[in-house]
């Protein structure tokens, strides 16, 4: 379930074409470095993390939860990524959620944004229904245009 503020809307609405050998190279290099942490699936771009200097006890000090763990870590700036822009948005979430559900399959809460600089940003995190969603369900209350995709299909494995 995609769901986006106004003011994304209005930039998917201007989108241009797109080439699939970029996402398909984004969404390598995103996945290459993606581990698990515990329950928790982390994106580790310097390979720093690990299950024992990072205990279920030590992120809930740390971070509060297993979301914010996650969030703190899954956040990825797709616009570094050359020809990488606004076009790019929803085949991108389409190819990942794809990706992600086969490597690591659980229910996911995906978040693009596009800051006040035009950088486009990816955040995603496990959705655990005790944790709830790391965002407010008030999406038009965002000043930054937004989406986000709650994937409830059904999924087999961990989780």
């Amino acid at each position: 379930m995609v769901r986006t503020n106004h003011k994304m809307a209005m930039l998917l609405d201007t989108a241009k074409v797109y080439d699939d050998k970029v996402i398909e190279q984004v969404c390598y290099d995103i996945l290459s470095k993606i581990k698990q942490v515990g329950d928790c699936i982390v994106y580790d771009e310097c390979n720093a993390l690990d299950s024992k200097t990072n205990s279920e006890e030590e992120i809930t000090k740390r971070y509060g939860d297993r979301t914010g763990f996650e969030i703190w870590y899954n956040e990825i700036r797709l616009s570094r990524y050359k020809n990488f822009n606004i076009g790019y948005i929803l085949p991108f979430l389409d190819a990942i959620k794809h990706k992600m559900k086969t490597k690591y399959p659980r229910q996911y809460c995906y978040v693009i944004y596009v800051t006040e600089t035009q950088d486009i940003d990816f955040r995603f995190h496990v959705y655990r229904e005790e944790e709830g969603m790391w965002l407010d369900d008030n999406i038009e209350e965002e000043t930054n245009p937004l989406l986000y995709d709650l994937d409830f299909e059904q999924v087999t494995g961990n989780g």
